[in-house]
């Protein structure tokens, strides 16, 4: 999958970042703003000047999220405009998206009972999307976590941070038959 993992002693792992040992990795990742957004939910466009951008690839999503010079302009995808569609998906079409690997573990008897009683029977695709996407922002604590997740690990555990909960989230939708995939930043 082109990721290692090696453990190292604290001292060692945290050399070179500002901190050292002890260092909280959320708080040191956060990047500063100098106001709060007044209605994030509300809010479709934002556009923020980034001082001390480490690089436009650490930024730059397109199309919704581009870094132009010091300017990041983020729009959200306007969700009416998308139509939806019954559940389960075409498998032929989606085959990638809905079947189960060694992380989205989406065959799961746990994950897939999971799935159903967030669902409640719900066919749209989505709201079959926002459900699972509130169960597991509701469900999960928002911890740091240094793993490669994996979603029954996640469904255990109830804890995280963006990568466990995407890959939980993932694996839920491929269980309901709403096809889903894992999207990482390149490096470049």
């Amino acid at each position: 999958m082109g990721r290692s993992v090696r453990e190292r002693d604290g001292a060692e792992a945290t050399s070179g970042i500002a901190g050292g040992p002890g260092i909280d990795l959320g708080a040191a990742a956060a990047i500063p703003v100098s106001h709060a957004i007044p209605s994030p939910r509300a809010t479709r466009r934002l556009r923020l000047h980034i001082a001390q951008a480490p690089s436009p690839a650490a930024f730059s999503f397109p199309p919704r999220q581009r870094l132009d010079g010091a300017t990041l302009r983020i729009e959200q995808d306007d969700l009416a405009a998308i139509r939806s569609f019954a559940l389960p998906a075409a498998p032929a079409r989606f085959a990638a998206e809905l079947r189960a690997t060694p992380f989205l573990q989406s065959d799961d008897p746990r994950v897939r009972e999971t799935s159903r009683t967030v669902l409640g029977g719900e066919r749209d695709a989505a709201r079959a999307a926002r459900k699972l996407l509130d169960w597991v922002h509701d469900n999960l604590a928002k911890v740091p976590t240094i793993s490669v997740p994996n979603a029954l690990q996640v469904l255990d555990e109830r804890k995280g941070d963006c990568n466990e909960h995407a890959v939980l989230y993932a694996a839920l939708a491929r269980a309901a038959g709403l096809p889903a995939r894992m999207l990482h930043a390149r490096r470049r």
